[in-house]
């Protein structure tokens, strides 16, 4: 089975990145921004574009636009890790891949208008996705939910590779089992942040232009949800958003409520889960279904907001 020397070259590569990591001192170290109180290895997500290249090397390489954003938003992510590149340098390489996402889709021939709005939004989305890695486990179980359901919609139907998904969630599992512990003994950093929402983005992209339901998007509600206010409220204070800081409603969690980190990663998961069932079922098949994607994510915005106020105050 194909998977089986697949999953060793994946254990044998984080084991041997593990190994220089501490040899050449790649760690997180405790700080007033991080939600961690001892060193921990830093980038051991690069077993995710890693996973993804093996299924490049596996089938050929047929999307070529794909294939060099991920080599080349995951290569300046895993240098970000290393020396800490100015944030203007990682969002103008993000606009980049953003921009060799869509050529791959032919988004450049729509509206002149729309081009810099969805620009903005997949951007949005890799910083998004970066912002909300910051406590053991929550990068692991959302990612393998998110890819849970886009493999099980896409079971039936031609819309995407199955088998880029399963290597992906593969990666997941072994990364998992070093991180979804109390003391973490990796994390993905930015190349693994990074290079997993490029990859969500553009099996979410497949899947909304293939089927034209926009109402997929909520399958990425929680983060977005959580990343979209806080930049809003750290604007309305007047604070460098690229600046460090811990006011997600996950940090006051973890930092200020002293909540586990793995219960609040099950908990966001877990709500996520919830919300994934309903467009299924409820959503999808209804005549209404761009009307109820906008109501329910107007109820997640206004639960969002008081569950933070009442966290944030105490």
């Amino acid at each position: 089975m194909i998977y089986i020397p697949i999953t060793t070259v994946l254990v044998l590569a984080v084991f041997l990145y593990c190994k220089l990591a501490v040899k050449y001192n790649i760690t997180d170290k405790p700080d007033q921004r991080r939600s961690h109180d001892t060193p921990t290895i830093r980038g051991a997500g690069i077993i995710f574009p890693l996973s993804v290249m093996i299924w490049f090397y596996i089938n050929g390489i047929s999307n070529i636009h794909f294939f060099f954003g991920l080599i080349f938003i995951s290569l300046i992510s895993f240098l970000d890790d290393l020396v800490n590149l100015n944030p203007i340098n990682r969002i103008i390489t993000h606009i980049f891949s953003s921009a060799l996402l869509m050529i791959h889709f032919d988004l450049f021939n729509l509206d002149i208008l729309f081009i810099p709005l969805l620009i903005i939004l997949i951007v949005g989305w890799f910083n998004a996705f970066n912002f909300m890695d910051g406590i053991n486990g929550l990068t692991c179980l959302y990612s393998f939910l998110c890819l849970l359901f886009l493999y099980i919609i896409g079971y039936n139907q031609q819309i995407y590779n199955l088998q880029l998904i399963t290597i992906v969630m593969l990666s997941l599992l072994i990364f998992s089992f070093l991180n979804f512990r109390k003391k973490a003994i990796v994390f993905a950093g930015d190349v693994g942040s990074i290079s997993l929402s490029y990859i969500i983005a553009f099996l979410m992209l497949s899947l909304i232009i293939k089927t034209g339901e926009l109402s997929y998007i909520l399958f990425l509600s929680v983060y977005g949800i959580d990343s979209a206010i806080t930049i809003i409220q750290r604007l309305f204070k007047r604070e460098n958003i690229f600046k460090p800081h811990r006011t997600h409603l996950y940090q006051y969690l973890a930092n200020e409520k002293k909540w586990s980190h793995l219960l609040i990663s099950i908990i966001y998961s877990f709500v996520q889960l919830l919300i994934n069932l309903i467009v299924l079922l409820v959503i999808i098949p209804s005549e209404y279904s761009l009307s109820l994607s906008i109501l329910v994510l107007c109820i997640l915005v206004v639960i969002y907001l008081i569950i933070k106020k009442r966290v944030s105050e105490f």
